[in-house]
C-alpha cells in the first residue's frame, strides 16, 4: 500500500515562511524551540508558560513537554492566540494538531489534497511539499533544509514503536499477542458491498 504524502501547509512569518504539518493524530499543536525563539527574536508576541505534559510521539518515543508558548495566529481578517507545546529537536518545525483543526473548523479533503475553513469559506488552499516555496532569511531557509533532510533520512516508519513498553500502560488496548488490538472485531459497511472485516 503506498504511503500518502504528509499534509503540509505554509505558515507566513515576519520575514519568510515555514512548512507546518497538519496532523490529525496529534492531540495538540507543537512548535520546535528554534522557531519559537526566532519569533520572539523578531518581535512577535510570545507568551511562554510552564506545563508538564507526557506524550508518545508518532515514532513511539516518549517525551515530556515542560513549556508551551501562546502565539498570535492570523487567518484572513481573523486573529487569535493559540497555544503550542514546545518540542526540542523533532523532525517537524510546526505541527497543527486536533486543537487547531477543531478551533478553526478546518476541513481537509484528502482526495484533492485541499483544505478550507468553515468559519471563513473564502480561505482555502492546497497542501504542498515540505521543501517547496520556502522563502525568507537564511536562518529560516537553513532550518527548513535541516529539518527536511532529517525527516527524509528517518523515513516515515515507526522504527522505535514498542508495544511491549506501551502494553502495561494501556492494558485495555493491547492483547497479549504482539501487534493485535484487545477489542472485538468490527465491520465497516459500504452500501451495495460486502462488509470488510
Amino acid at each position: 500500500m503506498p504511503v500518502e504524502e504528509p499534509l503540509w501547509v505554509f505558515l507566513k512569518l515576519k520575514s519568510g515562511s515555514v512548512p507546518a504539518l497538519v496532523d490529525t493524530g496529534a492531540q495538540f499543536s507543537c512548535i520546535r524551540t528554534e522557531v519559537a525563539e526566532y519569533l520572539r527574536r523578531v518581535g512577535q508576541p510570545c507568551v511562554y508558560e510552564p506545563c508538564l505534559v507526557g506524550c508518545i510521539l508518532a515514532d513511539g518515543t516518549r517525551c515530556d513537554v515542560t513549556n508551551s508558548v501562546r502565539l498570535q495566529v492570523k487567518l484572513s481578517k481573523f486573529t487569535w492566540k493559540h497555544e503550542f507545546m514546545i518540542l526540542n529537536d523533532r523532525p517537524f518545525l510546526i505541527i497543527l494538531g486536533l486543537d487547531f483543526l477543531q478551533r478553526t473548523s478546518m476541513m481537509v479533503d484528502m482526495a484533492s489534497r485541499t483544505f478550507s475553513f468553515r468559519f471563513a469559506p473564502q480561505c482555502s488552499g492546497r497542501f504542498g511539499n515540505s521543501g517547496e516555496g520556502i522563502e525568507g532569511e537564511p536562518f529560516l531557509q537553513n532550518l527548513v533544509a535541516q529539518v527536511c533532510g532529517s525527516a527524509e533520512g528517518k523515513g516515515g516508519g515507526n522504527k522505535h514503536f514498542d508495544v511491549q513498553v506501551l502494553s502495561p500502560e494501556f492494558p485495555m488496548l493491547f492483547s497479549p499477542g504482539l501487534g493485535t488490538a484487545n477489542c472485538d472485531p468490527y465491520e465497516i459497511e459500504v452500501s451495495d458491498a460486502t462488509p470488510v472485516r
